[in-house]
């Protein structure tokens, strides 16, 4: 099961008025329902059971600690389920502005900062085989026969990027998973691949700055699933 982009913005955050109603006008995310529709996928997920579940970045509207404390108790609970859960951060999950939208005000709230994000996951950093000492990028092998590789590009100004450093360490690890003969399946917050909309390519703003080297590394080192 993959949940991609939930950017939950907590319930406690939020008081029905004008400073929720004018932050809404200007963007297109159902934030206002956002904590209720990702309580709905967790439901879901117990639900039906699947062996593993990634989250391939932006758990949050902004990195708010709130949202993230609300996020990991959710997930918490699948774990204890014994569904698998691994994800990356996104843009939206580590550090930047934040705010809360009660009636009238709007106030800027507590951020995660880059050095709490391991610590705030974990239940799931302790699943990996190895980490990368330059990222928050990690591999995991979830179940018998397959790794995933968890790639951190969302740390260059508000672009994604896998430095030079990162990929190289990644690719040591699809080697190793390789020769193990297991099956490979990569996750990044930021698009790779094109994605293509009504016969034309969308914009390249959701994708990696260096995204064709990345691409034509993976599949040289046999990581055909993203």
């Amino acid at each position: 099961m993959v949940i991609a982009d939930p950017h939950v913005l907590a319930s406690s955050l939020v008081e029905d008025g004008s400073a929720m109603e004018d932050m809404m006008s200007k963007q297109r995310k159902m934030l206002h329902l956002s904590e209720e529709i990702f309580l709905a996928l967790v439901d879901t997920a117990l639900a039906h059971q699947p062996d593993v579940l990634l989250i391939p970045g932006d758990l949050t509207k902004d990195g708010e600690i709130a949202s993230h404390n609300l996020v990991a108790e959710q997930l918490r609970k699948l774990q204890a389920a014994g569904i698998k859960t691994l994800l990356i951060p996104g843009n939206h999950d580590i550090g930047g502005k934040a705010y809360s939208y009660m009636g009238a005000q709007t106030n800027a709230v507590e951020t995660l900062s880059d050095n709490q994000w391991e610590t705030q996951y974990q239940f799931v950093y302790n699943q990996a085989t190895a980490k990368d000492p330059n990222s928050h990028s990690y591999v995991a092998e979830p179940l018998q026969g397959v790794t995933v590789l968890a790639m951190d590009a969302s740390h260059n100004d508000g672009e994604g990027f896998v430095s030079d450093e990162t990929l190289a360490w990644v690719l040591q690890q699809a080697d190793i998973a390789n020769t193990k003969g297991n099956m490979i399946i990569a996750m990044c917050h930021w698009q790779i691949l094109e994605h293509v909309d009504n016969g034309g390519v969308t914009p390249e703003s959701g994708r990696l700055t260096n995204a064709d080297n990345v691409r034509d590394a993976l599949m040289a080192h046999h990581v055909h699933v993203i």
